[in-house]
């Protein structure tokens, strides 16, 4: 496991402020394991970061059921990297994966209207 560098920029994608809270499932064998509450630091067309108080596997499958506004959106994605920050919670990677694209792009979407909502 790593401590927090933030001198290492790995983007691929573009990224947007997540800025919203998520309940985080761990799916191991097709059966779904500890759920903890995280919050989404930022989004892309490719993935998320979170930050929660869980350390999962790296590639273990994870459910995240983000909320934004009134809507619940619930988001598969594959664990990348893990990162333990000076806190003590873990920061983690998270690709898509067994997803359409349309359920990303509503997420992002949905994002997207919040922050034009807030900054009007």
């Amino acid at each position: 496991m790593r401590v927090k560098n933030n001198n290492k920029d790995r983007r691929v994608h573009q990224r947007i402020t997540g800025g919203t809270y998520a309940a985080l499932h761990q799916r191991l064998g097709g059966i779904v394991h500890d759920q903890s509450f995280s919050v989404v630091l930022d989004v892309s067309t490719g993935g998320m970061r979170v930050r929660t108080n869980i350390r999962p596997l790296n590639q273990t499958v994870m459910v995240v059921r983000a909320a934004v506004e009134e809507e619940i959106h619930t988001l598969r994605s594959r664990v990348l990297r893990v990162e333990r920050t000076a806190d003590g919670v873990f920061d983690i990677a998270l690709e898509y994966c067994f997803m359409a694209r349309d359920t990303i792009d509503g997420f992002l979407e949905a994002l997207g209207r919040r922050d034009i909502a807030v900054a009007g």
